[in-house]
């Protein structure tokens, strides 16, 4: 008789993603400016998993005090393992196979109220998805299919409209991932 052993990966230890967007700011206000911070996108990279967040000029209307977002006009990623450093570069909408101007207006950059609360929140449903969407598609996704839901909308609940079609084209392997994982049988 023959006893066939499944053997399970354990899944991988990530820094949690707030403590990630604390050192992201340090390096961003460091190096590049006062530009708009989106919210986190898991990415795969070249040494692993990444937290990636867009940096997008706005301009501020003197007359309506409405602040209008641009493209993104760089990335910040740091390890998702380590939560360090690794990239800041400069991109053009060419990046996220999009074709806007520079300066095109994308829209008004509209905030929901009690920001900080939510992507708090928000940080805490990526902790719980993150690990199985690092370790790749053989990853079980019944356990986490609660949390996929609940990130899936409180992403998008959060997300800048103008900038969606960024957020879309940047994280498209984790929003796919979100949406398997929503289905999950």
């Amino acid at each position: 008789m023959t006893v066939e052993r499944t053997v399970s990966t354990p899944l991988p230890k990530l820094a949690p993603v707030a403590s990630i967007l604390r050192r992201h700011r340090l390096h961003r206000h460091d190096a590049l400016g006062p530009d708009h911070e989106s919210l986190p996108v898991p990415v795969h990279g070249p040494e692993g998993l990444r937290i990636v967040r867009m940096l997008a000029p706005t301009r501020l209307d003197p007359e309506t005090t409405k602040r209008f977002v641009k493209p993104p006009s760089y990335l910040v990623a740091a390890r998702a393992d380590s939560g360090t450093f690794a990239e800041a570069r400069a991109v053009s909408s060419a990046a996220f196979e999009l074709s806007d101007a520079p300066d095109l207006e994308l829209g008004e950059l509209v905030l929901v109220a009690d920001l900080s609360d939510r992507v708090a929140t928000l940080c805490t449903l990526l902790d719980a998805v993150l690990p199985s969407f690092a370790a790749g598609p053989a990853a079980p996704l019944v356990p986490v299919q609660r949390a996929a839901i609940e990130a899936r909308d409180a992403f998008f609940a959060l997300a800048e409209t103008p900038l969606v079609p960024y957020y879309r084209a940047l994280g498209k392997r984790f929003f796919a991932f979100l949406d398997r994982a929503a289905t999950a049988k």
